[in-house]
């Protein structure tokens, strides 16, 4: 409150974003760096490790399902009881080669790097949008499942079942 009056809450998380603005980019520097060719087994899994510690953080408990051809289909969740207010899909692969990947690299008004549009710049905001509602103490007042798929680029030939099982 400020001279008595409640701030709005969209005012609250921006204030909040802005002041994790470091970590966002370090955790957005991190994972554009990481290879996450759909045929990079080790990257994507690699990427998948990164981001498990960020909803570990955030208190998510965690589900793994080995794909050996895309990599690991992860699933976290906030809920104890298999529902969910929010069911959010994203996919972690892409389909740029290694030679074609572009890292990380910034200017004063732009970040650029594989992924950054497409996929994992959404995945880092989302995490801190995530930290914010935990920060603001609304996390725990929904229920929230994450999947992170690894097979858009075969049409979702491996995480179609658990889609449908997840939602």
């Amino acid at each position: 409150k400020i001279n008595g009056k409640k701030i709005a809450m969209t005012i609250r998380v921006k204030s909040i974003l802005r002041s994790r603005l470091n970590q966002t980019e370090y955790l957005l520097e991190e994972v554009i760096d990481i290879n996450t060719y759909y045929k990079n087994i080790e990257g994507v899994n690699r990427f998948g490790n990164v981001i498990k510690k960020s909803f570990n953080n955030l208190g998510f408990s965690y589900e793994s399902f080995p794909q050996t051809e895309v990599g690991n289909v992860l699933f976290f969740s906030n809920s104890d009881d298999g529902e969910y207010d929010y069911l959010l899909i994203v996919n972690i692969n892409n389909n740029v080669k290694l030679k074609k990947q572009k890292y990380f690299m910034k200017t004063e008004h732009k970040i650029f790097g594989t992924g950054v549009w497409e996929h994992k710049g959404g995945i880092v905001m989302m995490l801190q949008s995530l930290q914010s509602l935990k920060y603001l103490r609304m996390l725990k007042k929904m229920k929230i499942g994450v999947l992170l798929t690894t097979d858009e680029t075969v049409q979702g030939r491996f995480s179609r079942n658990i889609i449908k099982e997840k939602s």
